[in-house]
């Protein structure tokens, strides 16, 4: 179990533990974690003005005030990791990463193939930022009697 980790120390950093970069890194590290065999991790929560709360109450408990609750980029990489992992508790995670700035990962449930988790971390001051992943399934045939599948989800 990995025991309070973060964007950052101390609350966190404005501007870095509140972007959605630090979204990106949560899942990274949370699939890194999975990779190397923790199965539980607690992202640290602190007080009413830490940058890197999941979410975080109005300052009062008095909702007249138009104050709401502010959600954190970590409260979205739980929402991914869930979707990654699935409800079944039988995923299984490779890192199948060739470049750290676009890190990669393979799912499998019972040895079977499920999903890719791609991400990309790139940033170019030009705007090129855009990779192009090349993913095989199935041995690369189609037809019946392989494991190439009929459809592809992309979230």
């Amino acid at each position: 179990m990995m025991f309070e980790t973060n964007t950052a120390s101390c609350a966190g950093f404005p501007g870095l533990s509140d972007s959605f970069g630090a979204a990106l890194w949560g899942i990274d590290w949370a699939m890194t974690m999975v990779v190397n065999g923790f199965s539980l991790a607690m992202f640290h929560v602190g007080g009413q003005n830490a940058y890197y709360n999941p979410f975080t109450p109005p300052p009062t408990n008095q909702t007249k005030y138009g104050k709401q609750w502010t959600v954190g980029p970590i409260y979205y990489s739980a929402l991914v990791m869930a979707e990654i992992l699935g409800p079944h508790n039988q995923s299984q995670v490779a890192d199948i990463t060739q470049n750290e700035n676009t890190p990669m990962y393979s799912i499998f449930e019972n040895g079977v193939p499920t999903k890719v988790a791609l991400m990309n971390f790139v940033t170019d001051p030009s705007g090129a930022s855009t990779y192009t992943a090349v993913i095989s399934v199935g041995g690369g045939a189609t037809g019946q009697g392989n494991a190439t599948p009929a459809q592809v989800k992309v979230k």
